[in-house]
């Protein structure tokens, strides 16, 4: 999840040739506008994009999500998808170990 500030976030928005790719990928996105449900869990998650869903298939991305964003919650999919985090063996740091891991790939 980005809890990035807005100064650390990237100055590259999500360019929609990388949204397509990653729908092409098996992942749904959906963004989250002004007034939404989808916008008020961000904010009170202190969160410009997240990835939730039973496979973290489903990407969350505020209307103005960077590239860095998108791709970062795409890979915490890819990294359910390797059995890395996620499953029943796993505990209950997946999401900080999850988090650690895909910051020090990317």
């Amino acid at each position: 999840m980005s809890k990035l500030q807005p100064e650390e976030r990237g100055i590259q928005l999500a360019p929609p040739a990388l949204l397509d790719r990653i729908r092409r990928k098996g992942r749904t996105i959906e963004v989250a506008t002004e007034g939404s449900d989808e916008l008020r869990y961000l904010n009170a998650m202190k969160a410009h994009a997240n990835v939730g869903g039973e496979t973290l298939s489903h990407i969350l991305l505020k209307e103005d999500s960077r590239r860095i964003e998108a791709l970062e919650e795409f890979l915490h999919g890819t990294q359910y998808k390797c059995r890395l985090i996620g499953r029943p063996e796993h505990d209950q740091n997946d999401v900080e170990v999850a988090e650690v891991l895909v910051k020090s790939f990317m």
